[in-house]
């Protein structure tokens, strides 16, 4: 279950964290920051029992990618523009545009790249063996979204 989850709509602050570990802090209407408990390793942030350096990102067990901003102190940013459907990576850059953006903007933001704070996809590989397959996985249509999805960064298909 997701941090976001837990809550309706996070309490504004002014750029502090008055709750301590766990106390959200707003960002903007689709992201916040959250500090953590202490990072066992020092320099990493420590999120769902694992570390991560600075800039790493990571899915939170839901739909929220979240991504270490300052391992110091154990601060990840959260953010909640996603996909809300499972077919996005399957729709063509035209999907994202023209009468098709309101549409877009409701279950599509991350795919299309609609989030408010300029957030992305993450550009990894979905599975550890992509090299394993021909090239034509990367290029020819009727592969276009499993590449999305689970070979983007082999495939050299990620946004810029």
């Amino acid at each position: 279950m997701s941090i976001a989850s837990h809550m309706a709509t996070p309490p504004p602050t002014s750029g502090t964290n008055p709750g301590g570990p766990g106390g959200p802090v707003i960002i903007s209407s689709n992201s916040f920051t959250i500090i953590g408990a202490f990072s066992p390793k020092k320099g990493f942030c420590f999120f769902i029992n694992q570390t991560f350096a600075k800039g790493d990102r990571w899915k939170d067990g839901c739909a929220t990618q979240c991504e270490c901003q300052n391992p110091d102190i154990n601060q990840a940013l959260f953010g909640e523009c996603k996909n809300t459907i499972d077919t996005c990576n399957y729709y063509p850059k035209s999907a994202c545009q023209g009468d098709f953006l309101p549409w877009a903007r409701a279950h599509c933001a991350l795919r299309c790249g609609l989030c408010e704070n300029g957030e992305r996809e993450p550009c990894y590989d979905g599975i550890a063996f992509c090299d394993r397959y021909d090239t034509s996985a990367c290029t020819e249509l009727i592969y276009f979204g499993w590449a999305r999805t689970y070979c983007r960064h082999y495939c050299n298909i990620c946004d810029s």
